[in-house]
């Protein structure tokens, strides 16, 4: 089974009367949002010289679209930081629908950062501003490490 015996779209269905069970969707939003992100991330990872275009009355063949570049690599960025916030949720969820306590360290401090955005998800919530947050804190603990974000 793909899922590995974890209830539909993370929803922790035994808490949930049977009959209730239609009503919630657990974190299927997040899933749908992962691909729809990264959808939008790869439409625009294409080089931008492929925008150059002829200026200077013709005297330049080549525009210099470092800034666009820029600037869209920055919106990528900041769109991957919301499906990494977005994937850690899922697997938090995951992990406490399974009762595993991480071990390490540096795991369970990533656990910890998750947790103090986003909610155990025992009934259907909205989470867009709590994932914005940890989105936010991930970009932020991303550049006091000096990374990519």
């Amino acid at each position: 089974r793909p899922s590995n015996r974890l209830p539909p779209n993370l929803s922790p269905w035994n808490q949930i009367p049977e009959r209730e069970r239609h009503l919630h969707h657990g974190l299927k939003a997040c899933h749908q949002s992962i691909s729809a992100i990264t959808s939008e991330i790869l439409s625009k990872a294409m080089p931008n010289s492929i925008f150059s275009r002829s200026s200077e009355s013709h005297n330049q063949d080549k525009v210099s679209l470092g800034m666009s570049a820029a600037m869209q690599c920055h919106h990528q960025l900041q769109q991957l930081a919301t499906v990494t916030a977005l994937a850690l949720t899922c697997l938090a969820q995951a992990l406490d629908l399974r009762g595993i306590r991480l071990k390490g360290s540096a795991s369970s401090a990533v656990y910890d950062l998750i947790r103090t955005h986003v909610p155990f998800v025992e009934r259907d919530i909205a989470l867009d501003t709590n994932i914005t947050t940890l989105s936010k804190s991930l970009i932020q603990l991303s550049n006091a490490k000096g990374a990519f974000l």
